[in-house]
């Protein structure tokens, strides 16, 4: 059997300590990983130090840079397998959707087979990957090409309960229901592994041959959906299935409907349009847009933020630039 090499794509900005945590768990998998390919999304809170102090890193960046510095460094686990570290520092701050399409293409472009796809704020428990890799042989004998699958993981927060972000159908015909239309019930963890639609950039892991075929993440997104609009283009070509065995951590609380940044909410809307735009049918492109836009203008009025009605005009007009603009790149 050929040996084959898995690369974790983790993406960083300004969460130091959740990063090394999320390194150290990776360094501790029972299958051992081949490759971390660390983006340091121009962090500002002394990451490449703590990197550095921790053995991550040989060397620091240098300051002020104009463009991506890259260093290639190797650490090994006591009495594991030695990993390649290779850090890559961004001259500015590209937004995890920026950060994932470097991280997607460099592994790619080092000849990783598996790509594992994370945000800094997770941490995989010690059997994650193996769990990962092995329902790959198991799908390949329900007739499936392992080099066509996409894999997610399952996602609980620190006391234990499920984080259901992911869907099993993601609703691009009602425009009156949510984009994301059934979610993931408890009753599906009990499977092997559950075809699924929407998986989230928190344990996503892909065969190189599907970047091929689909091409990278969309880093105009910069931030919000850009992890759906992927799963939207894998679901052209393969299937993607939940693994409720492997099993990741999300360090990180986040409160269901808390305050969204005014900034936030610009990428939000555009990006939830450009979706509706390039994949909705007639009617989506027609009454979702149009009631995400009386909804978020009502939103502002009701906290006269009239403002911020200029910035909900630059999202419609930006959503539609890009879907001029996108492409993907492909190999």
């Amino acid at each position: 059997m050929m040996q084959e090499a898995i690369c974790a794509v983790v993406v960083s900005y300004n969460r130091k300590f959740l990063l090394l945590k999320c390194l150290n768990g990776l360094l501790k998998q029972t299958k051992p990983l081949d490759g971390i390919c660390l983006i340091d999304n121009a962090s500002t809170d002394g990451t490449p130090e703590l990197l550095k102090a921790n053995g991550f890193l040989g060397e620091l960046p240098p300051k002020n840079l104009v463009g991506p510095y890259h260093g290639d460094y190797t650490v090994r686990p006591v009495g594991g397998k030695a990993v390649r570290i290779h850090y890559v520092r961004m001259h500015k701050n590209t937004g995890g959707a920026g950060g994932f399409y470097e991280g997607v293409k460099f592994a790619y472009e080092k000849g990783y087979d598996w790509i594992w796809i994370m945000d800094d704020d997770v941490t995989p428990e010690e059997d994650c990957l193996s769990a990962l890799y092995e329902k790959t042989y198991e799908l390949e004998r329900t007739g499936l090409d392992r080099s066509n699958i996409a894999l997610s993981c399952a996602r609980f927060d620190k006391e234990g309960a499920f984080v259901n972000d992911g869907s099993k159908r993601i609703n691009l015909k009602n425009p009156f229901k949510n984009l994301h239309e059934q979610k993931i019930s408890p009753d599906d963890l009990k499977k092997k592994f559950q075809p699924i639609e929407g998986a989230t950039f928190e344990g996503l892991m892909i065969n190189r041959h599907l970047v091929e075929a689909v091409g990278l993440p969309n880093k105009e997104f910069f931030i919000y959906g850009d992890d759906t609009e992927f799963c939207l283009r894998l679901l052209k070509v393969t299937k993607i299935y939940l693994i409720p065995t492997a099993k990741i951590v999300r360090e990180r609380y986040v409160k269901k409907g808390e305050n969204v940044n005014n900034w936030k909410r610009y990428y939000i809307l555009r990006n939830m349009l450009y979706i509706d735009l390039k994949y909705g049918n007639i009617s989506v492109k027609l009454i979702r847009t149009t009631r995400k836009i009386v909804k978020s203008i009502l939103g502002r009025l009701y906290h006269r933020e009239f403002a911020e009605i200029i910035t909900i005009f630059k999202s419609i007009r930006d959503a539609f630039k890009m879907l001029k603009m996108c492409k993907y790149n492909t190999y």
